[in-house]
């Protein structure tokens, strides 16, 4: 059920909540658990001081606000209330308190122990986001206009219990105004996970995410880095190889590397959409596989009696053949720095599409 909007209100984190603990720091402030004044639940609070934040900063702090409280999706991190204390300067965003931390700490602690991902797990993951991402690329989400992240990668999704993932951090994320509209945009995303279509300064949609995810799903079942190099163009020249060689992840099934192949395809035309994927026949036999044995329960492809679901899974940017999977080489390490590029949206005839109303419930995954 859709929760009441969240605004930001005036005055003190304290006023309502006790803080608890630090429980981490992030780029702009602390991380505290926080109980309310009922002490009935423990949340996290995230504090972001702002008055030390360049107008840039400050402007990607509002941005993420902003769009997190307007979206609405069990994959996506809610956030419940938001502080402005203009006597201390700073922003404190209450949100669920995520214990296991996120997907780059799931991952350092199995190399750290020398464990592989189990891959049934991994398509676990990969489906959650991408059903996330099949609602923001939809203009029929709660902002009214298609979002595009820009920041797919491990840490940005965080683990709730029975490994629900949840997408995080709108902080550079933009909006599709409509679907006739021209963007400039500066990327200020993480070079290693970002698309060769920002690097060259061309126009770029919602492929953006799907190749940053390709590069997510392949640095966790890998351990290691798919795109390398020291500068924009090494990065790009990386792209070029990892999207014309094939790929290869020891360990995981030609199924799984495939679908990691489509989503890293050198041009984004190539690249199929979160909902293709989703309704793929790889995500399709896994996920029939998992009901014959009883297992993940919770993950299972159903019909959507509305577009107000929120797992709804439309993509009115253009439905791809999936006929392109392709192949795609290994990779290793990147660094990063910030590139401008330009954003236009797919332009569209919303009398064409055909509206496919297919949703995944992964309400509580095991």
């Amino acid at each position: 059920m859709t929760e009441e909007p969240v605004f930001i209100q005036k005055g003190s984190v304290t006023d309502k909540y006790t803080i608890d603990r630090v429980v981490g720091t992030g780029s702009y402030g602390k991380v505290y658990a926080v109980t309310s004044a009922q002490k009935d639940k423990l949340l996290c609070c995230k504090k972001i001081m702002y008055s030390c934040l360049s107008s840039k900063a400050k402007e990607l702090v509002t941005n993420e606000i902003d769009i997190t409280m307007k979206l609405d999706h069990p994959n996506i991190v809610k956030y419940y209330e938001v502080f402005d204390d203009v006597d201390e300067n700073s922003y404190s965003i209450i949100m669920d308190y995520y214990k296991n931390g996120d997907m780059l700490k799931f991952l350092t602690d199995h190399k750290k122990h020398g464990k592989k991902i189990d891959e049934d797990l991994l398509w676990a993951i990969m489906i959650q986001v991408l059903l996330a991402l099949s609602y923001c690329h939809s203009p029929f989400n709660a902002t009214g206009k298609a979002v595009i992240h820009r920041d797919i990668k491990p840490a940005n999704l965080l683990i709730g219990d029975d490994m629900q993932v949840k997408l995080a951090d709108f902080g550079v994320c933009r909006l599709y105004e409509n679907a006739q509209e021209h963007m400039a945009m500066t990327i200020v995303g993480t070079p290693i996970y970002m698309p060769p279509e920002s690097f060259e300064s061309r126009t770029y949609t919602t492929s953006f995410d799907i190749w940053s995810l390709g590069c997510t799903m392949y640095e966790l079942a890998a351990q290691k880095y798919l795109i390398t190099g020291p500068t924009d163009r090494d990065r790009l020249e990386r792209a070029r190889k990892v999207s014309s060689s094939q790929l290869s992840i020891p360990g995981y099934s030609t199924e799984f590397v495939r679908i990691i192949s489509a989503m890293i395809k050198y041009h984004p035309d190539d690249r199929p959409s979160a909902s293709d994927i989703i309704k793929s026949p790889e995500v399709q036999s896994i996920t029939k596989k998992w009901a014959e044995e009883g297992r993940y329960g919770h993950i299972r492809i159903v019909d959507s009696p509305s577009i107000a679901a929120n797992a709804i899974t439309i993509n009115l940017f253009g439905l791809h053949d999936f006929s392109k999977l392709g192949d795609a080489a290994e990779g290793r390490v990147g660094d990063s720095q910030d590139n401008c590029a330009k954003a236009v949206p797919v332009p569209l005839d919303i009398q064409d599409v055909k509206i496919d109303p297919v949703s995944l419930d992964v309400s509580n995954v095991r």
